[in-house]
């Protein structure tokens, strides 16, 4: 941690005068394991799959054709169906990161 003594500060006189100044940081060199469905416990599967089936109903809102609307909510039951929820959260755009953040203990 950087002392208060030596830290950047903006120069006073302007609107964000006194204020800490950013400064580099170096990345923490932690990795994350990546998730697989037979690595969850009973309890997180059920997150990952009420996840699955509520990213699903959320793209299904936004359909209008009713037929299309139906085929989202099949592909999701589909992943759940063949263990494959991970493989669908990461198609409609989560990361390993929002996975690990669903399945962290609260």
């Amino acid at each position: 941690m950087t002392a208060l003594a030596h830290r950047n500060r903006q120069p006073a006189g302007i609107t964000t005068g006194g204020q800490f100044a950013t400064s580099a940081k170096a990345e923490p060199r932690v990795t994350l394991p990546a998730v697989t469905m037979d690595s969850l416990t009973q309890p997180q599967r059920d997150i990952i799959d009420g996840t699955v089936r509520e990213v699903a109903a959320d793209i299904a809102r936004h359909v209008q054709d009713p037929e299309y609307r139906d085929e989202v909510t099949q592909v999701a039951e589909d992943a759940i169906t063949d263990d494959d929820q991970l493989g669908y959260l990461r198609a409609n755009g989560h990361q390993d990161r929002d996975i690990a953040d669903l399945l962290a203990p609260r």
